[in-house]
């Protein structure tokens, strides 16, 4: 607790003023080593260990990461503006409920358009993955004085879309990957390409494991009553959550970044091969044989079962490519090869403001990671829509006034 304390005081003295005084940026590791050689009492090399597993379990794994690669100031900066309740709350059908809501606005939108003269409808197009972003070359001469050079959209199926304003909401992963081309007039610049390759967007998984009364369990014990969450410092599943009924418990491990590779390289050990799931799956069952071993819950105590084994390897969908941004190592304040500040302390940034700033005023990033305040959460990545959305409409604002102005004074 003393130790993720002081990393919150990062953000509380960038709030204070005191931005000069914050140091080299650092890992989580590094920082734990520091903290520790500071304090009166002397820490065994295993208690070391054993502070960092439980640091690694309930900050770092949480954020998408390992404390290895765990940007202390981006990390304080989360906390900081980070809010939060007494407890975790989800609504009844998760975020469908969401896009159930936006789909419905979009129609009651296209519905009020035809009663108006404003002949906007909205169209909603699938399965159109884009490959390139640039340059129009039959942009409309009138068009281009009042909207500036018109965007040209490539799809994978062969299309073509050309558009005034772009947002790009695409994950942080495929950014990094290369796997959209940004050319022409519209090519990424400097700083907003320096923060793609520091921001680290690492991979994960998630297993669902169901256990039925009776097949699998005896019961639903006290310990799984009782309990929502687990944090399991130095297992693969560094944290399991728990659901339950009448029936049945179902649990989600959840595997991240270094986690992660422990799992993949014993897909790779001695003798007969087995697949991801397979060992995913053995690595749960032992690990929940453990957790639950004092209750003596499962029929088969020494081979436990399940009834349904799903795994979600995030790093596999080549849309997603991994699990979410994550507070990285020199991207807090401490921007640029000097690790130096502005002159005033209301101009201290992070790279994650380079994410948000518009490619010549026709192109905005949208997504957790183009979040200045907080990342890796689908309310960030709702926020980050919401922002870009306004600033293409204060661009498409300027430019009409402009229009405008020039048209009086012909």
């Amino acid at each position: 607790n003393k130790i993720w304390q002081a990393v919150q005081s990062f953000s509380e003295r960038i709030n204070d003023g005191e931005w000069k005084d914050l140091g080299q940026d650092m890992s989580l590791d590094s920082f734990v080593d520091d903290q520790l050689r500071m304090e009166s009492t002397t820490f065994s090399s295993e208690d070391v260990d054993t502070i960092k597993l439980i640091l690694e379990s309930l900050f770092s794994n949480t954020a998408g990461t390992s404390n290895a690669l765990l940007g202390v100031h981006e990390a304080a900066r989360e906390e900081f503006n980070w809010d939060f309740t007494e407890s975790n709350f989800r609504t009844e059908y998760c975020f469908a409920e969401f896009v159930k809501y936006y789909l419905n606005r979009i129609d009651q939108l296209n519905q009020q358009s035809l009663t108006t003269s404003s002949q906007v409808q909205i169209i909603i197009k699938t399965r159109s993955p884009i490959f390139e972003i640039g340059s129009s070359n039959h942009e409309d001469g009138e068009s281009s004085k009042t909207s500036g050079t018109l965007i040209r959209l490539e799809t994978e199926g062969g299309g073509t879309i050309t558009c005034n304003k772009c947002v790009v909401a695409v994950p942080l992963s495929i950014l990094k990957a290369n796997k959209l081309l940004f050319c022409d007039d519209f090519k990424i610049p400097p700083d907003m390409q320096k923060a793609i390759d520091t921001i680290q967007m690492l991979s994960g998984m998630k297993a669902h494991c169901l256990l039925k009364i009776g097949v699998d369990i005896t019961c639903c014990s006290r310990l799984m009553k009782l309990t929502e969450l687990f944090f399991c410092p130095g297992e693969i599943f560094s944290q399991i959550w728990l659901r339950r009924d009448e029936t049945s418990v179902f649990l989600t491990g959840f595997c991240v970044a270094n986690c992660r590779d422990r799992l993949l390289s014993c897909t790779l050990g001695e003798g007969e091969a087995r697949t991801k799931r397979e060992v995913a799956q053995n690595f749960m069952l032992d690990q929940l044989k453990r957790l639950f071993e004092d209750e003596t819950v499962f029929v088969s105590p020494d081979s436990p079962t399940c009834s349904s084994f799903v795994l979600h390897d995030w790093s596999d969908d080549e849309y997603i490519m991994g699990t979410y941004s994550s507070p990285s190592i020199d991207a807090g304040w401490q921007t640029g090869q000097t690790n130096c500040f502005q002159e005033k302390a209301d101009d201290v940034s992070t790279l994650r403001e380079s994410l948000v700033k518009s490619i010549k005023d026709s192109i905005w990033l949208a997504g957790e990671h183009a979040n200045t305040k907080t990342c890796a959460t689908v309310q960030a990545a709702m926020e980050s829509g919401t922002n870009a959305a306004n600033k293409v409409v204060q661009s498409l604002l300027r430019g009409y006034l402009q229009s405008q102005e020039a048209q009086a004074q012909r």
